[in-house]
């Protein structure tokens, strides 16, 4: 009787692996095409989702970790409120205004950005569909 019960729970733990792996892969694609492309489109190249903690037979919990590993990916996401920019040593900010061109100065009186919530909504609007997708194909 352990013996069947053993190798249900292994089936269920593999079962449950790959279906994390699969939703793992589909949140992976949505969050990439949901991603702000901005002028470099990093935001998009560096937003992942692992599965982090796969099941086991002594855990047969699996998690997964969606990421955007990018010093800015809060500011985007959540916004930010009016702010000043100053220069972190003894140099001026200098910077491209389009049409403009090029820009020096000491501060800069930045007006905030509204946050965009891609991820956020993005992973609301996909992660249980992703699930049912996985479910069907496993």
């Amino acid at each position: 009787m352990t013996a069947n019960a053993d190798g249900l729970r292994r089936a269920f733990v593999e079962r449950a692996n790959a279906l994390a792996a699969d939703a793992a892969g589909q949140m992976q694609q949505a969050l990439e095409n949901a991603a702000p492309l901005g002028q470099t489109g990093e935001t998009r190249r560096r937003t992942s989702v692992t599965v982090v903690a796969p099941g086991s037979i002594a855990s047969p919990s699996v998690m997964s970790e969606a990421r955007v590993d990018t010093d800015y990916a809060s500011y985007v996401e959540e916004g930010t409120p009016p702010h000043e920019i100053r220069p972190r040593g003894p140099w001026p900010l200098r910077f491209t205004i389009p049409g403009s061109g090029q820009v020096v100065t000491v501060i800069v009186h930045h007006p905030g950005i509204t946050g965009t919530h891609w991820f956020a909504n993005t992973l609301a609007a996909e992660w249980s569909p992703a699930l049912g997708r996985a479910l069907n194909r496993v």
